[in-house]
């Protein structure tokens, strides 16, 4: 068994293909699941919580847990052969299906959101399901706004060469009446009838009517929708007000009030909430709108403009980067960096070589190779003085991991001191701590930089914070382990030749070269005498034996015989184990269940097997993944 415990999602996957053994699930995975994987020859099929059998392996692929449902496919080589399994294992569909690889490539896998999913019926056409499998309606690619198509339980389909909008169950709440139509979204949607489109309300009937060549909706601003007719763009607002005439190339953009449009000679801005010009100034390019702010280019340089067209901020920047979702907007002059916020105000010259991403309301910014902290108000934190400066996350509660010629530190940014000197090979967050590494030796220090664990321990080797299992970690020295805690208490000290996990009460400890049990006092509850052991779970726990696994209970009786070439954790009272079979004449591991009294409740014939894991709501995979999977 191993005594490693949670290791990355997708690296295990990997690891899990190219050679099998046991490997842990994400743990969101586990608690959708109500039911189990198993695989043999390249297929899989599921389990119930009791072991039954619901479905005989045969699927090569599947994807993800999503709203309760998992995406299967008979073939690989074969996109529409998919399904969706329930958290029971039941099929919810006869129909077979294909993913949306062509339609939405980052997502090739049909998911359920908010009760309904995307599939591909056969190449070009698509529709939309429920959670019963029922087709709602066909679909299009452009049709396919959004993620799933509406956010108002309203789902444009086709019946026929028309399109009408249903709900959920499937019942056509605005009859199939039209050319072609959009999703719906505040209230409205876009749709066609005799070559022209208009803005219909949920009850079908139009508020905008139907003159338009062409009409498409702003994600920016939902209120505004763009037109078109003949070659030429205006817009309107959803009540049909003409708010600009088509006469644009096109209308590019519409934020807070403010539009910019495209015209033979350049580009113009329109300001929807005031009296416009009636020669707005025609400039090079615009860029993004802010706070009543527009990114604008004359002459190669940028600057920025009011919507009334008054200069803001001069034109001398060789580059922009449009306002951010966190309000700010890189400028460049010189080969220098700086920033403006979203009212267009300059609040750090271009005078930095770099500006990193905000965290926590401050910039790590390079100048002169040295690396110092602004605010977002352009104010200097820190001056530029250190090598490097760690970014996200390291500015959470008022710390800055830093280093300068001597090393890593950790430095305070109210008092601008030093919590940590500059003294260590490296320095990391670990949990709520912070773990720093000299000459391969780690020191935990506090939030205050007062040390918690002491480097004259010897600890070589930290547990990742994501593989620590119910608040324990096993920490390691050069020739010794110990278990550890979040806050770095160790509860075992590091005097032992290895140790596992501590769970219900009961910690695995080597010594001597064999593994037993003390409890949380540091106590022998149960004397080494083991080649391998397991933490307990249900009461039970693996050790091995002689070459052979078995089960003892927590006073260390003998449950079950040593006999099994390997062996799992309980789960719902059953216990994954495996013995070598012959395989095409060749020896094979072959997974299966028993219960706690040893009796067969799942045959040991699967290549693998998922069940329990160490945690209460995880579990991982016995033995080698013979389907794909992501």
């Amino acid at each position: 068994m191993q005594h490693s415990t949670h290791i990355l999602y997708t690296i295990t996957l990997l690891l899990a293909l190219i050679a099998g053994g046991v490997f842990p699930m994400n743990a969101v995975q586990a608690e959708e699941a109500q039911c189990f994987k198993i695989g043999t020859a390249s297929h899989l099929g599921f389990i119930d919580r009791a072991g039954r059998v619901v479905q005989s392996p045969s699927y090569q692929y599947c994807g993800r847990w999503q709203s309760g449902m998992l995406w299967v496919r008979e073939s690989v080589t074969n996109r529409f052969s998919g399904r969706f399994v329930n958290h029971h294992g039941r099929l919810i569909a006869q129909d077979l299906f294909g993913d949306i690889s062509d339609v939405l490539f980052e997502m090739p896998d049909p998911e359920f959101c908010d009760g309904v999913a995307f599939v591909a019926i056969e190449a070009g056409k698509y529709a939309f399901i429920n959670m019963e499998g029922r087709i709602l309606g066909l679909t299009s690619i452009p049709i396919f706004a959004g993620r799933f198509g509406s956010a108002e339980n309203l789902f444009a389909v086709r019946n026929g060469d028309k399109y009408g909008f249903v709900d959920k169950k499937g019942d056509f709440l605005i009859p199939a009446r039209f050319e072609d139509a959009r999703s719906f979204r505040h209230g409205f949607a876009s749709a066609r009838v005799h070559g022209k489109w208009g803005l219909i309300g949920r009850d079908g009937e139009f508020r905008v009517h139907p003159n338009y060549d062409e009409l498409d909706r702003f994600r920016e601003d939902p209120t505004c929708w763009k037109f078109r007719v003949g070659e030429h763009w205006g817009l309107i607002d959803q009540l049909g007000n003409e708010l600009v005439a088509a006469k644009y190339m096109d209308i590019e953009r519409c934020k807070n009030g403010i539009t910019t449009a495209r015209t033979k000679d350049g580009h113009v801005i329109l300001n929807l909430s005031g009296q416009a010009a009636v020669r707005p100034k025609t400039y090079e390019a615009l860029g993004s709108i802010g706070d009543g702010v527009v990114l604008a280019k004359v002459d190669g340089k940028w600057g920025v403009v009011s919507a009334k067209e008054e200069s803001i901020v001069p034109f001398r920047f060789n580059a922009v980067s449009g306002f951010r979702e966190d309000g700010l907007c890189e400028v460049r002059e010189g080969g220098r960096v700086g920033l403006l916020d979203h009212a267009g105000r300059l609040i750090c010259e271009p005078v930095y070589q770099r500006i990193l991403s905000p965290s926590y309301g401050m910039l790590p910014v390079q100048r002169g190779g040295k690396w110092g902290i602004i605010d977002v108000e352009g104010e200097i934190l820190v001056e530029p003085q250190y090598e490097r400066i760690k970014g996200y996350e390291s500015f959470k509660d008022g710390l800055a991991i830093v280093r300068n010629d001597d090393g890593w530190g950790l430095l305070r940014l109210t008092y601008k001191e030093l919590a940590v000197a500059c003294a260590y090979t490296d320095i990391n967050r670990w949990n709520d701590l912070f773990a720093a590494q000299k000459k391969d030796v780690y020191t935990l220090f506090n939030m205050a930089g007062e040390e918690i664990v002491s480097a004259e321990l010897g600890i070589t080797d930290l547990p990742k914070p994501h593989d620590m299992v119910r608040g324990y970690g096993v920490v390691r020295a050069k020739s010794s382990a110990g278990v550890i805690t979040r806050s770095g208490v160790l509860v075992l000290s590091l005097e032992y030749e290895d140790a596992g996990i501590p769970c219900e009460g009961l910690i695995p400890i080597k010594k001597d070269g064999l593994w037993g049990y003390l409890d949380m006092g540091g106590a022998v509850a149960i004397a080494p005498q083991f080649t391998e052991a397991g933490s307990f779970r249900e009461g039970v726990a693996a050790v091995k034996v002689s070459g052979k696994y078995g089960y003892i209970d927590r006073t260390g009786k003998e449950l079950l015989l040593p006999s099994y070439a390997d062996a799992g954790y309980s789960l719902h009272g059953l216990l994954p184990v495996a013995r070598w079979k012959k395989a095409d004449g060749v020896d094979a591991l072959r997974w299966g269940l028993i219960n706690h009294q040893g009796e067969v409740v799942l045959p040991l014939e699967y290549e693998c097997l998922e069940w329990g894991d160490i945690e209460e709501n995880e579990t991982r995979f016995y033995g080698r993944i013979c389907w794909q999977q992501p």
